[in-house]
Order: C-alpha cells, then sequence, then structure tokens
C-alpha cells in the first residue's frame, strides 16, 4: 500500500527511511547510476505496487547541489530513467560548448568556467513547473533541499513539513517559495552560476548559494538532524531500529595527494626548518 504524504511524516508511522544525495555537479550522473540500480530492487520486493518509485519507499528524500535537482525530482514521483534522460539532456546544454559532458571524470578545470544558468532554469521550470515546496498534491513524500544563504552565512534546510517552524507564518512562509526556486538556490555554485534571490517573508530578500560551500554538501547528518532534532517538526524516534539513512556520495574527480606524499611533504619541511634553526644558532655561538 502506498504511503500518503501524512503517513511519510507520521512519526508514529514507522520506521523511517531517508535518502540523501550529495552534491558534486556532473558527478551528480554517478548518483543516478547507484538509485537506477536501487530502486530496480526494490521494485522487485514490492510487486503489489504499481509503478514503484522511490518516493513510495523513503519517508524523507533530501539534497545538497545536483542531489537537490535529483531528491526534489524523486519526491514529485519521477522514475530514474526519467531523471536521467533530463539530466543527461541538461548537461548538454550547459556544459556541451565549454566541456566534454560524457568525460566524468576529469572535470578539474570547470570550476575556472562560468556558466549560463538559462538552460537551467528553463529545465526546472519544464520539470517541477509552478509547483511549491507546500504542494501536497505533487510532492509525494517528505522533502529537503539544502542551500545556503550568502548573506546570513547560514544553512537552510528548506522542508516541506506543514509543522515547520516558518512553513506558513507573517515572518516567513516557506509553502510558497517555488520548488525550482528552492532547487535553483542550492545548485547556485560559485563561479559556475550567479547567487538567487528569494523572498523569505516580510519583503526580505535572501541570497542563496550552492548547498555545497556549506559542511552540509554530504547532507546525510543534516538530514538526520532534520528528522530527529526537537527543533524541527519530523521528530522521528532514534535508533537503528527506527530509522534507515541510505546516503549516496558523488566521490572526488581527482586524488591530488597520498597520504604518505603529504607525511613526506611535511616531514621534509619540518628537516628544513630544523637544520635552518641549527645553522642560526651555529651563526651565533661565540
Amino acid at each position: 500500500m502506498i504511503k500518503t504524504l501524512h503517513e511519510h511524516l507520521d512519526p508514529a508511522v514507522g520506521p523511517k527511511r531517508i535518502l540523501a544525495l550529495d552534491g558534486g555537479g556532473i558527478r551528480g550522473a554517478l548518483t543516478l547510476g547507484y538509485l537506477e540500480k536501487l530502486e530496480r530492487m526494490l521494485e522487485a520486493r514490492h510487486p503489489f505496487i504499481e509503478n514503484f518509485r522511490l518516493c513510495h519507499y523513503f519517508d524523507l528524500i533530501g539534497g545538497t547541489s545536483t542531489g537537490s535537482i535529483i531528491g526534489a525530482a524523486l519526491s514529485i514521483g519521477m522514475s530514474v530513467s526519467e531523471i536521467k534522460e533530463k539530466y543527461f539532456t541538461l548537461g548538454r546544454k550547459i556544459f556541451g560548448q565549454k566541456y566534454d559532458w560524457w568525460n566524468i571524470f576529469e572535470i578539474k578545470d570547470m570550476v575556472k568556467a562560468n556558466y549560463d544558468a538559462e538552460p537551467l532554469e528553463k529545465q526546472l521550470k519544464t520539470i517541477f513547473k509552478d509547483y511549491t515546496l507546500g504542494d501536497s498534491q505533487h510532492i509525494h513524500t517528505g522533502l529537503c533541499i539544502v542551500a545556503k544563504r550568502a548573506d546570513t552565512n547560514s544553512v537552510w534546510p528548506l522542508i516541506n513539513h506543514p509543522k515547520g517552524k516558518f512553513y506558513d507564518t507573517e515572518i516567513g512562509a516557506n509553502k510558497n517559495i517555488l520548488l525550482r526556486d528552492a532547487v535553483r538556490a542550492s545548485a547556485a555554485a560559485p563561479t559556475y552560476f550567479l547567487p538567487i534571490t528569494i523572498d523569505v517573508g516580510q519583503g526580505i530578500k535572501g541570497a542563496f548559494v550552492d548547498g555545497g560551500v556549506s559542511m552540509a554538501n554530504n547532507p546525510a547528518l543534516q538530514l538526520l538532524m532534520v528528522a530527529t532534532l526537537d527543533g524541527f517538526p519530523f521528530h522521528w524516534k532514534k535508533g537503528a531500529d527506527n530509522i534507515l539513512l541510505v546516503s549516496i556520495g558523488t566521490g572526488m574527480s581527482k586524488l591530488n595527494k597520498l597520504p604518505k606524499d603529504i607525511e613526506k611533504n611535511n616531514c621534509t619541511k619540518s628537516h628544513m626548518a630544523r637544520a635552518k634553526m641549527a645553522t642560526e644558532v651555529t651563526k651565533h655561538q661565540p
């Protein structure tokens, strides 16, 4: 039986399952590969659910940057294959003229380039239309989009829980934030795309940049805190028997330094410093 959004969020309906998706730009293609396998495995285990989707299994899906794009798409009931098709199309439009999209393991120079955000924004509008963060009709499970507000230097986990502190208040109504804007904010990687401003309540504009520039590029801990801490509205029970957390990363493009190289460099510098000190002491001896 497919859970309703209320049942996904309700702490009394458990145990709970969380899916955390890392940031990592183009390496989100790796995330999609893992998710495609995961979706097939879970679909085989739940044959009674017609048109199985990951939003049927996970009670909270969250992501940072490229992970927020994938996570939000999963939350509205898209299959991984559908997301992958749009993801690759988007990649060619954004990076096609400046970079070979398919060579995902050699991206060390991409950080130096600036990219046009218009293709990204058009694709996000195509996928998420005018859905808002509070759209319980189209968002089928708990959702957390991790962004960073640049003007206050604070991490913002944007959630769709109706009991959230700023979900629907005079101070700020997060439920009215367009889903595509929340995702765009989380994916506004510095030097890639310009920051995005969002009305955060009472006419105040917040400037948002990629959540990946915070400590929550891997959002697993952030999602666990959102799900369990008193300051958030979920109040799910803690413990291994009560929460399953699946975290999917995007890896690293290149390992620049091996531990032995760093250790060697430090030792060399240390020896040089001691040798220089000994020389100086010798010079000043009578």
